[in-house]
């Protein structure tokens, strides 16, 4: 991967969420639920602290859009955290969505930025009905 505008060097490789499978149906119990958030948060906690923080200052400074980091993100399927596992989406549930977009906007308001739009679009083109000829 190519080195981004910045001191700290190149992107680590960073994995997809590690829990996520989608022939695996959502968990049942709240505590299955309770570590499977956990699961989540900190992948998403080790992935801002090591592919993000590193390069927010650079960035910001050179107005440089983090195409590497949006790609990492679309690997670890943040773009779909609300879509529903049939549609390819993670499913999670819209507090946990809530946590993540927290722990982005405190490390880089402007990737939470670009996560959300696309969740809001996301979600508002599936509630339209269909445009009839």
């Amino acid at each position: 991967m190519a080195a981004l505008a910045s001191n700290a060097g190149p992107l680590p490789a960073h994995a997809p969420i590690p829990i996520y499978n989608p022939r695996k149906p959502m968990t049942d119990t709240v505590a299955e639920q309770q570590e499977q958030e956990r699961l989540i948060l900190d992948s998403v906690e080790r992935f801002l602290e090591f592919a993000v923080k590193p390069h927010v200052r650079a960035l910001e400074h050179d107005d440089i859009y983090p195409l590497e980091i949006v790609e990492q993100m679309k690997t670890m399927g943040l773009f779909g955290c609300l879509v529903a596992p049939e549609y390819g989406g993670l499913g999670l549930s819209t507090t946990t969505y809530a946590k993540i977009i927290e722990r982005m906007s405190i490390v880089w308001m402007s990737i939470a930025g670009i996560v959300n739009s696309h969740v809001i679009t996301r979600r508002s083109s599936c509630s339209m009905p269909p445009v009839s000829k």
